[in-house]
């Protein structure tokens, strides 16, 4: 077995590759389970695969920063949210997190 990273959830590490309802790594302190894989290996390598904290909270604040910027927008106009650059941006961190490989 591989050194597993700890449950994202929970905090345990007592995490192992399982076979129960589907194969997969799990929790065994939470039952949090990773991607389906039946090759053990793989699975582990799904489990462990997962963005640093530091690229999570830069992309937290990010968010943040700019969803207050649409609540002032939207504090003046409703209607001008549609139109607003701020929150075409928004969109685009969304989508770019979304499709973030990391974040698979």
């Amino acid at each position: 077995m591989t050194d597993n990273k700890p449950c994202p959830f929970c905090g345990s590490k007592e995490v192992a590759f399982t076979r129960l309802d589907y194969p997969a790594v799990m929790c065994l302190a939470c039952g949090a389970r990773g991607e389906v894989n039946h090759d053990k290996y793989c699975a582990e390598i799904l489990w462990n695969r997962r963005p640093t904290e530091k690229a999570i909270e830069d992309k937290v604040t990010k968010l943040k920063d700019y969803l207050g910027r649409i609540q002032i927008t939207m504090n003046y106009s409703t209607s001008a949210i549609a139109y607003d650059k701020d929150f075409q941006s928004v969109m685009a961190i969304i989508r770019e997190a979304r499709d973030d490989e990391e974040l698979k």
